[in-house]
């Protein structure tokens, strides 16, 4: 005959193998889950530097046309203060979106908590 003591023994053992088990598969889909967002984190920032890398260059090369074409009609430090008035203004309005974007971000990701 099995006691009292015995039985709660057993059922106990068996609550912690099962509890066991339960945070063992949880821990290897959040290990998972972790790995993908950290390989999407990575591809997604070498992603973003290589489009303002080429959109860098790119807007050098615009900025640079621009400044040669302008000397044409005008003198060349006019040319080199119109190029770099607007290239400031350009830069401000880019910067001041991409703010606005990232306190939006941070505001809504700190909300749901």
């Amino acid at each position: 005959m099995v006691s009292l003591k015995e039985i709660i023994c057993i059922v106990l053992n068996e609550a912690k193998l099962a509890l066991k088990e339960y945070m063992r598969d949880t821990e290897d889909a959040l290990k998972k889950r972790i790995k993908k967002m950290l390989l999407y984190g990575i591809l997604t920032s070498v992603s973003v530097a290589l489009i303002i890398s080429f959109l860098g260059s790119a807007s050098l090369f615009i900025l640079i046309g621009s400044l040669r074409y302008l000397q044409l009609s005008m003198p060349a430090w006019a040319a080199w203060y119109t190029v770099g008035i607007t290239s400031g203004i350009t830069g401000g309005v880019l910067i001041l979106v991409l703010f606005l974007i990232i306190r939006k971000q941070l505001k809504s990701s700190s909300g749901g908590r």
